[in-house]
C-alpha cells in the first residue's frame, strides 16, 4: 500500500510535460535534479499542456519510484 511520509516535499514541473512519457522518461527528468531532493521522500508532479491531466512520481525509498496518474 502507498503511504507517503509526513515530510514529503512536493515539486511541480513548470513546463508542460508529454503525458506519453513512461516511468523511464519521467524518472530521467527527475534524476537531473540534485540528489538531496531524491533522498528526502519527494513527490514530483507533471502536468500536460492544458493542465487537466497529471502524473506524479514519488521516491518512496532508496530503491525505487512510484508513478501515479
Amino acid at each position: 500500500m502507498f503511504s507517503p511520509v509526513s515530510s514529503v516535499r512536493i515539486w511541480s514541473c513548470t513546463k508542460p510535460t508529454d503525458m506519453r512519457r513512461s516511468f523511464i522518461g519521467l524518472s530521467t527528468m527527475v534524476k537531473k535534479q540534485p540528489k538531496e531532493y531524491l533522498l528526502r521522500g519527494s513527490l514530483f508532479v507533471f502536468f500536460n499542456r492544458k493542465q487537466i491531466y497529471l502524473k506524479a512520481l514519488y521516491f518512496f525509498d532508496r530503491s525505487g519510484f512510484c508513478i501515479l496518474a
